[in-house]
């Protein structure tokens, strides 16, 4: 469920933003997609709050590339999961808070989770998405905003040169070069969507709420907003 809410004096941001709302064994959440030109190169910075007794989420704000912004391939970089990405018609990698199997306390880590066709299999011989996880990352907190930020360079087709990289309230957490995203030219990130889905089996709460506010895509660092 979504709804624009009052962010709280507190937060030194603007008069709504985003709540998304979900609720075990009836709903998976929800979340908003934004299309838009791309750039060689991107950066990705939106704040967020997990509400203080938010639980595991299992997938959160994921950038897409697809073949088009226009028709069907608008859509290409969509759905695909335990599929491997052929290099020519998608790829995506999300920056998640990752509960490692309930092993990390909830909400998680901080971690990408990402789909090209270079990705390794899981053990089951299916492609789940392939974890960058950062093992000395703290604890996500929660009842505070945050701000996330992420980029992404794409590779020379057919080439490993690409990259991505993570900040957390300005301070890099990961980066990670050497990435071969995509065989085509044409294949680009485009789609952006922000998102508090729940499906977790380590998921216990009931009702789980997770903010948003501020987004930002951008071809430069952007960094977190001043207060």
């Amino acid at each position: 469920m979504l709804s624009l809410v009052d962010p709280g004096a507190d937060s030194g941001l603007g008069r709504r933003c985003l709540r998304v709302e979900a609720h075990l064994g009836r709903d998976t959440g929800g979340g908003l997609t934004r299309w838009f030109d791309s750039s060689d190169t991107l950066f990705i910075r939106f704040l967020t709050r997990f509400a203080a007794d938010c639980d595991y989420v299992h997938h959160f704000v994921t950038l897409r590339a697809n073949t088009s912004m226009k028709g069907g391939g608008r859509w290409s970089g969509f759905g695909g999961a335990g599929l491997k990405p052929e290099g020519n018609e998608r790829f995506s990698t999300a920056v998640e808070p990752w509960g490692d199997w309930g092993r990390n306390p909830p909400p998680g880590r901080w971690n990408f989770y990402s789909y090209w066709h270079e990705m390794t299999a899981s053990r089951d011989g299916k492609y789940w998405g392939n974890s960058f996880p950062v093992p000395e990352a703290p604890a996500i907190p929660r009842d505070r905003w945050i701000t996330v930020e992420f980029m992404l360079k794409h590779n020379t087709p057919g080439e490993r040169d690409g990259e991505q990289a993570f900040w957390i309230d300005g301070r890099l957490q990961g980066h990670w070069t050497g990435i071969n995203w995509r065989k085509t030219p044409g294949l680009k990130a485009n789609a952006l969507t922000l998102e508090s889905y729940v499906t977790d089996r380590w998921t216990k709460n009931p009702t789980n709420v997770v903010f948003f506010d501020n987004v930002v895509v951008a071809r430069r660092y952007v960094g977190p907003v001043a207060k």
